[in-house]
C-alpha cells in the first residue's frame, strides 16, 4: 500500500540539535531550559525535501467538513453503516446505539461516545481486528460503496472502518483513495480523531501557537493535540510547508508509538501498576540500522544507511511493547498512504491492548477435533479429555464443535443473560476485573505480578461456584482445573520452566548445581 517517498522541492527549516530532539521525545533532561533556549537560537539550519501528497492537496480542501459528532450520532455512509452494525449485532437508533462496540473499556459501562481506540481496547471487538478471517468478512461489507475498492482487496476492511468511524473522511463521494499518499496534517488529524472522545473539553479549537507555525487548514485544529507525539513537530521544524507535505511511514509509526506509550504510562500510573515494557536493551532490529546523528533527510534519501538514533530508539520501543514486528519497518522511508495509516493504527493499537491487558492471554474457543473420541455427551469422561495442544479440556457444543469446557459452561451460565452467549465470557472477564483481578481464564481469576498482584508473585484463584476447588489458590507452574498450566509473567514462566528442567535432570540421575548467577546448571558427564 505504501508509495515511495517522493522528493519534489527543497525548503529550509530551522531545527534544534539531536540532543534537544531526544530530550523532547523521550523526556530525558539533556540540558537546562536556559541552555535549550540558547541552543534553539543558535541552531543550524538543515535542508529537507518535501513531497506533495496525493490526498486532498489542492489549495481548496475537498474535505469540506470533518464531522465532530459522537459515534452513535453519525449518519454518513448509511448502507455501509447499517451493514457494519448488523455484522456486530448493534441495535438502536441514531444517537442511542446498543451492542458490544458501544462500550467503554475504561469505565466498563455502555458508551455512545466511542472512539476507534476504545474499539481496539474492547476485547469483544479486538479479536476481530487481529483476525485475517474476520477482517476479510468486514471487508465484504464495503459492497459497492466505493468504485475503487473490491470487497476482497486488502484495503476493504480499512475502508469500512474508516467510513464507520469517519477517521479521515473521503475527499470524493464513492472513492476511498486508499493508495493516495497523505500529509502530516492528515495523518495527525486521523490519529487525533481515532483517539479522542467528542466533548467540549477536547473539541478541535484553535491552538494559536500551533496555527501560527503550520497555518490554517481543514486539519490544523484536529492535528494540534498530536504535535507533542510527532517526530517532526513545531519544536523541531514543523512549519506550513512540512505540515502539508507527505509523511513517511516511519514518522507515522513514531507518532502512533509515542501516543500509545504515553497513554499506557498514564494508565499504569493511575492504577499503580509497574511498567514492564520500558527496557529496550534486548531489542535488536535487523531491518533498519541505527545511523547515529545522520540527518533525517539524508536518511530518507538513502534508507540503507539507517535512521537517526532518536527515531531508531522509538522503533525499539514499538517492538518492545509489541506494537509491531521489525518487518514492518523495512520500508520506513515510504510515503504513507491513507490505507497504510488505517492499517498501522489498527494493528499497533490492538497489539498494544493485547500486550498490556491480561485478556490477550485468554485462550479463545477452538474448533479442534477430538481424535474420534465419542464425546457427544458433554458429561462423559471422554468429553473431559485434555486437548493436547494446550491441556485444556474440551466438550462438544450444540453445533458439534469441540470447544473449551469452561468457556462452554460460562456461555451457558447467568453471564449469558446480559448480552447473550456470544458475550458471556467477555462479561465474566469484566466482572473479574471489577473485583480486582487482571482477568479470567475460564473460571479462574488471574493476578499478575506488577499488576493486580503488585510486587507479589503471580497467582490465580478458581472461582467456579459450587466446585470443590472454589477459592483454591494456584501458583506459577500449577495446573488449573481446566487442564492449563498457570504461567504468570513471561519471566516467571521461564524461571519455572528452568526449575522443572533441573528437577527432571535430578530424577534422571544427573548432578546439578546453582551457579553464582543464581541459575541452575546440569552436569553432563563426558562419554
Amino acid at each position: 500500500m505504501s508509495g515511495k517517498y517522493m522528493k519534489v522541492k527543497k525548503i529550509v527549516i530551522p531545527t534544534l540539535t539531536l540532543i534537544l530532539i531526544s530530550s523532547m521525545l523521550f523526556g530525558v533532561s539533556a540540558c537546562s531550559k536556559k541552555e535549550a533556549k540558547n541552543m534553539s537560537q543558535q541552531a543550524s539550519e538543515i535542508e529537507i525535501e518535501y513531497a506533495v501528497p496525493n490526498y486532498d492537496s489542492g489549495e481548496e480542501s475537498k474535505v469540506e467538513l470533518l464531522p465532530w459528532l459522537q459515534l452513535s450520532s453519525l449518519e454518513t455512509h448509511k448502507e455501509l453503516r447499517s451493514a457494519f452494525e448488523k455484522y456486530f449485532n448493534i441495535t438502536g437508533k441514531t444517537g442511542n446505539k446498543e451492542g458490544t462496540l458501544y462500550y467503554n473499556p475504561a469505565t466498563q459501562t455502555a458508551e455512545q461516545n466511542v472512539t476507534y481506540l476504545m474499539a481496539t481496547q474492547n476485547s469483544a471487538i479486538s479479536q476481530y481486528l487481529l483476525s485475517e478471517g474476520y477482517m476479510g468478512e468486514i471487508g465484504e461489507l464495503v459492497g459497492d460503496t466505493y468504485t475503487d475498492v473490491e470487497t476482497d482487496s486488502p484495503e476493504a476492511p480499512y475502508a469500512v472502518i474508516n467510513s464507520y468511524f469517519e477517521l479521515l473522511p473521503d475527499q470524493e463521494d464513492g472513492k476511498f483513495d486508499g493508495d493516495s499518499t497523505i500529509s502530516r496534517a492528515q495523518a495527525m488529524a486521523l490519529v487525533m480523531r481515532a483517539t479522542t472522545q467528542v466533548n467540549e473539553a477536547q473539541a478541535p479549537e484553535e491552538n494559536k501557537d500551533f496555527t501560527d507555525k503550520v497555518g490554517e487548514t481543514t486539519y490544523t485544529n484536529f492535528a494540534a493535540p498530536m504535535d507533542e507525539y510527532s517526530y517532526i513537530n513545531t519544536s523541531n521544524g514543523l512549519n506550513e510547508k512540512s505540515f502539508s507535505s507527505t509523511m513517511t511511514k516511519g514518522e507515522y509509526i513514531a507518532l502512533v508509538t509515542n501516543y500509545l506509550r504515553a497513554n499506557y504510562l498514564a494508565e499504569i500510573e493511575a492504577n499503580g501498576y509497574v511498567d514492564n515494557y520500558s527496557d529496550t536493551s534486548s531489542v535488536s532490529i535487523t531491518t533498519v540500522k541505527d545511523a547515529g546523528d545522520i540527518k533525517y533527510q539524508k536518511a530518507i534519501n538513502d534508507a540503507d544507511k539507517g535512521v537517526p538514533t532518536d527515531l531508531y530508539n522509538t522503533f525499539k520501543v514499538a517492538i518492545a511493547n509489541g506494537y509491531l514486528t521489525e518487518d514492518t519497518l523495512s520500508d520506513w522511508d515510504s510515503a504513507l498512504t491513507k490505507a497504510d495509516a488505517l492499517e498501522l493504527f489498527t494493528t499497533m493499537a490492538t497489539n498494544a491492548y493485547n500486550t498490556y491487558q491480561l485478556y490477550s492471554d485468554y485462550i479463545a474457543p477452538v474448533t479442534a477435533t477430538t481424535d474420534n473420541k465419542d464425546n457427544t455427551d458433554s458429561s462423559t469422561s471422554e468429553a473431559d479429555t485434555p486437548r493436547a495442544e494446550s491441556g485444556a479440556y474440551l466438550v462438544t457444543d450444540e453445533d458439534g464443535k469441540a470447544v473449551l469446557k469452561e468457556e462452554y459452561e460460562i456461555e451457558n451460565s447467568k453471564w449469558a443473560d446480559i448480552n447473550g452467549k456470544w458475550d458471556a465470557v467477555h462479561q465474566w472477564n469484566l466482572y473479574a476485573q471489577s473485583q480486582g483481578a487482571d482477568g479470567a481464564s475460564g473460571w479462574t481469576w488471574e493476578y499478575i505480578n506488577g499488576k493486580a498482584a503488585g510486587d507479589q508473585p503471580s497467582y490465580a484463584v478458581y472461582m467456579k461456584e459450587g466446585s470443590p476447588d472454589y477459592g483454591k489458590v494456584f501458583h506459577v507452574g500449577d495446573y488449573l482445573p481446566d487442564g492449563n498450566q498457570f504461567c504468570g509473567t513471561m519471566e516467571e514462566y521461564a524461571a519455572n520452566m528452568g526449575n522443572e528442567i533441573i528437577k527432571e535432570a535430578q530424577k534422571q540421575g544427573y548432578e546439578t548445581y546453582t551457579g553464582e548467577d543464581g541459575r541452575g546448571y546440569i552436569v553432563v558427564p563426558d562419554d
